[in-house]
């Protein structure tokens, strides 16, 4: 079970016509006839695995970095937007009766990132003020992606001459054709693209330093957005018979499940 670490931050905002109100009790404001007050509440949820040293993943956390966007779905149009940190000063939002969709999001997409991935989330609300002058709104944001993380074992060198990692999945195959790479001296998590319960290869590349042979192990998991697959990878060596071989095991978060790992005949 995941440990979803939620940040709830409760602002209420007001937008005048172009202004919002600093003021802090929502007794003062005039809400006209065929108005409503919309108060916001919002959570977010990026704990597919252990921070990167490489990405500051506390960044994806805080909602004080996230952009807020409501619009009009009668209309279709953007009735509003603004970063989440800029409304230190407490207001509500005022809208006229109708149905609204409101989104909230943090950094960018791709279909594979080392650098960036997107957190985002959205839900619809109707303001009916005659009815309920004074409602919240709550909306919850998650990743569109997976994390992805090799652990190579220091003394893979001392057996191998080369030994990475390639993944691939439905975006990457649609996309571009081609798969992302762990290299043997990456250091940086892969985000990758999911759609929900998708299986995801992973193929293990290994050659050995002895005599240049290379064999290829191919290993699926189903995982879905904000889900982490980290494969942890170590060399084995038996001197008595002369064999050389890898054992493998997955972690998903904090258990450690080993794989057997079937090296080829003519590797041997």
């Amino acid at each position: 079970m995941k440990k979803k670490n939620y940040l709830w931050i409760l602002a209420t905002l007001t937008i005048g016509v172009f202004a919002i109100s600093c003021s802090s009790d929502h007794n003062d404001l005039q809400i006209n006839e065929g108005q409503g007050t919309v108060m916001l509440s919002m959570a977010t949820n990026a704990s597919f695995g252990a921070e990167s040293k490489i990405l500051n993943e506390a960044a994806y956390k805080n909602t004080a970095n996230y952009t807020v966007q409501i619009f009009n779905n009668q209309t279709q149009t953007k009735e509003y937007e603004f970063v989440y940190s800029d409304l230190e000063n407490q207001g509500a939002i005022t809208l006229e009766n109708g149905a609204y969709t409101l989104k909230a999001f943090f950094g960018n997409e791709y279909v594979a990132s080392q650098t960036d991935f997107l957190v985002t989330g959205s839900t619809s609300f109707t303001v009916n003020g005659d009815e309920k002058p004074t409602q919240e709104v709550s909306v919850s944001c998650e990743p569109t992606c997976g994390k992805f993380v090799v652990n190579f074992n220091s003394n893979m060198k001392n057996y191998f001459s080369d030994y990475y990692v390639t993944y691939s999945t439905k975006a990457l195959k649609a996309e571009t054709s081609t798969t992302a790479i762990w290299s043997k001296d990456n250091t940086a998590p892969w985000y990758l693209k999911l759609d929900k319960n998708e299986e995801v290869t992973a193929t293990i590349h290994i050659i050995r330093a002895s005599d240049g042979k290379s064999t290829e192990i191919v290993k699926t998991y189903v995982l879905s957005p904000n889900q982490g697959w980290n494969l942890n990878i170590n060399p084995v060596y038996d001197p008595v018979v002369g064999s050389l071989g890898i054992t493998i095991t997955i972690n998903e978060e904090t258990n450690d499940i080993p794989l057997d790992v079937v090296i080829p005949s003519e590797w041997i």
